[in-house]
């Protein structure tokens, strides 16, 4: 059994999704004598369980009509061999229940687990076996009322393999507990055992919120073989070390292009961010005025924003560019050698065909930036439509323009032409504050100036970019500017 730390990633963890999480698990069931991998199950969910909360004497156990239910069962069972005292509550009927889900009932009978109509007044740990893989249903009844009362209160949840409700390949939940939201309520402690493969969709869109501390468990079953994952987890980036004979122009030139009027500070964002990641010189031009230097960061070059980018300089471009930087843009897909499109400059992009046939005409390296609201512009879509497959949304912007897209939120994609999704661990919501947008962009320049590939680039830096959060001193506010110095 794995804990997931987004510290401790040594290599991209695979994720898989329901059809080839399906066909895995049918694979290694016909290796294996009957019902043993919903034993397996159950024995691990029950040892966590004892680890969460090795003190507990009452478990409510909350089933449902599927093989969910079944290795909710299992665990019961050996929660009671081990003295603790499980109280099961099922939502079902024996003549419909999977063979190995009836065959966990018959054994959790006979060991004597309490099996109630209603859960316990006060347990001291739940472990929510209601819904699994593959459940398209929205919960309703009195699976709605046991997910209410158990994600309300404060009393620690196990998910056993996803949260109840939430879909697997895409993390969007099938309710809202709290009107025009679908994140828990209660301030419980939430943790989630996935079985057999990791799924993307506890790490993006509402993922997080509903899993909390996601651990691994393979059933003996070891790495998947001969099936390809769908998405992965992205590791801890291993950063090339610096030769000590280097210079400034060992690390690259950035440019930044944007900041028109009454938002200069955006611009100034970025470059103080490629700055601290490490780009070896910093250029800004800003489209709304003149400035000779920023007196809190002398260290950054201002130019005439015509000047830049110089040919082959990489770019960083729409940090606050306003209407301004549709007109900047042809001479920059251009000119410029590695490019970051960022806030304003996606949005001129996405009402404007001949500005994207530049953009997937580009040979050198094009990262984009999109927030949900600027990945549904350039879709034709709508938020909604984004949020509800973060992963395909991504993909389809990298396919369609030939390029590297990282499409910013609670798990950010980082997605690639020809290449498997993937999906940030690290990052919090401390980032929901203005700036931190330009923060990031500025960080994939500083790593595209490096000589990184885009894809490489960006997975680096975002991970960097929601490591920083993590690690935030709980007595400081984040901005952005303290972002973009990394905390200095």
């Amino acid at each position: 059994m794995q804990r997931i730390d987004p510290d401790r990633i040594p290599v991209p963890l695979p994720l898989f999704g329901t059809p080839t999480t399906r066909r895995l698990e049918q694979a290694a069931a016909a290796t294996l004598p009957p019902h043993t991998l919903m034993q397996r199950a159950g024995l691990a969910v029950a040892r966590l369980a004892m680890a969460i909360a090795p003190h507990a004497r009452t478990v409510w156990v909350a089933c449902g009509p599927g093989n969910n239910g079944g290795d909710g069962f299992e665990a019961a069972l050996h929660l009671q061999q081990r003295g603790y005292a499980p109280t099961v509550t099922w939502i079902g009927d024996p003549s419909r229940l999977p063979t190995d889900a009836l065959a966990s009932l018959r054994r959790a009978q006979a060991a004597g687990v309490a099996i109630a109509d209603e859960p316990p007044a006060m347990p001291d740990l739940v472990i929510d076996a209601l819904l699994g893989l593959g459940s398209t249903r929205a919960p309703e009844g009195r699976m709605t009322q046991w997910l209410q009362r158990m994600h309300e209160g404060a009393v620690p949840v196990l998910a056993v393999d996803l949260p109840s409700g939430l879909d697997a390949d895409t993390g969007r939940h099938a309710m809202d507990f709290i009107a025009g939201s679908a994140r828990p309520a209660g301030a419980a402690a939430r943790f989630c055992l996935s079985l057999l493969t990791l799924k993307p969709g506890l790490f993006t869109a509402e993922g997080r919120d509903w899993a909390g501390e996601v651990w691994f468990e393979d059933l003996g079953c070891g790495p998947a073989q001969g099936i390809a994952a769908d998405a992965e987890l992205a590791a801890t980036p291993a950063d090339p070390p610096r030769a000590h004979a280097s210079h400034k122009g060992s690390y690259g030139d950035v440019a930044v292009l944007g900041g028109a009027p009454g938002m200069a500070g955006a611009a100034v964002l970025a470059a103080t961010a490629a700055l601290h990641a490490g780009a070896g010189r910093v250029f800004v031009g800003l489209l709304g005025a003149e400035v000779a230097w920023d007196s809190t960061q002398p260290e950054l070059m201002f130019r005439a924003a015509g000047s830049l980018p110089v040919p082959g300089q990489t770019l960083v471009c729409g940090c606050g560019g306003g209407e301004a930087v549709r007109a900047v843009l042809p001479r920059a897909l251009a000119h410029a050698g590695p490019l970051v499109l960022d806030a304003d400059a996606l949005n001129a992009l996405a009402g404007d065909a001949q500005l994207q046939a530049l953009v997937a005409a580009r040979e050198a390296a094009t990262v984009m930036t999109p927030h949900p609201l600027e990945a549904a512009r350039l879709l034709g879509s709508d938020t909604r439509g984004v949020q509800a497959d973060r992963l395909a949304a991504a993909q389809t912007l990298a396919e369609r323009n030939r390029c590297t897209v990282v499409l910013k939120g609670s798990g950010s994609v980082v997605a690639h032409p020809g290449a498997r999704p993937s999906i940030n661990p690290t990052g919090n919501a401390w980032l929901a504050t203005a700036g931190t947008g330009d923060v990031l962009a500025g960080m994939v320049g500083a790593a595209l100036a490096e000589g990184r590939p885009p894809r490489e680039a960006a997975i680096a830096a975002v991970w960097h970019h929601g490591a920083l959060a993590d690690r935030w001193p709980t007595d400081r506010p984040l901005t952005a500017s303290a972002l973009a110095r990394r905390g200095a």
